[in-house]
């Protein structure tokens, strides 16, 4: 099951731009309102960027609300696209530093970095001949020159317990 999610733009969820709702995208189940997620968004010149973007409600798909949200949307409900945490796409790197500035962007985190770059790959799978504006082709250069090494002290939570567990992946 998923969940339907209008979001904002913006770490703090602002950007609503000409709607009074949000943006909808498809998100995980465990997604909350509140958390910052990394999402694929279209330019008026039809390239695709990651941006961050922040849940104001969410929808279980298959709940009352969630099926007047899809009504709404109508034909768009099927072409939504799926946005993530970074922790569900495995994101790493220090997350209060923000001194990684791409393309004339705000300085970002590297775990903003790490989140986007494979929020880009997961949307590439889907779709292998999106274009991505100059930035965001920027930004997946640059994670994959300066990647975070797993196991190192900028890591996951799940690269730093691995050692601790046993054997077994």
């Amino acid at each position: 099951m998923a969940k339907i999610a209008q979001c904002g733009y913006g770490s703090a969820g602002q950007g609503l731009g000409k709607t009074t709702e949000g943006y909808s995208y498809v998100v995980n189940d465990n997604v909350k309102v509140g958390q910052e997620l990394q999402v694929i968004s279209t330019a008026k010149n039809n390239t695709k960027f990651v941006t961050t973007a922040v849940p104001l409600t969410t929808y279980n798909e298959n709940s009352v609300l969630g099926k007047q949200v899809k009504a709404e949307l109508g034909d768009k409900a099927d072409k939504l696209t799926k946005a993530y945490s970074g922790g569900e796409l495995g994101a790493s790197g220090e997350t209060t530093k923000k001194d990684i500035a791409i393309g004339g962007n705000k300085p970002q985190s590297q775990y903003t970095v790490s989140a986007r770059a494979l929020a880009g790959q997961e949307y590439i799978k889907n779709d292998p001949s999106a274009q991505f504006s100059k930035n965001s082709q920027e930004t997946f250069d640059y994670y994959n020159k300066n990647k975070p090494v797993k196991g190192e002290k900028t890591g996951t939570f799940a690269d730093y317990s691995k050692p601790f567990m046993g054997k077994g992946e």
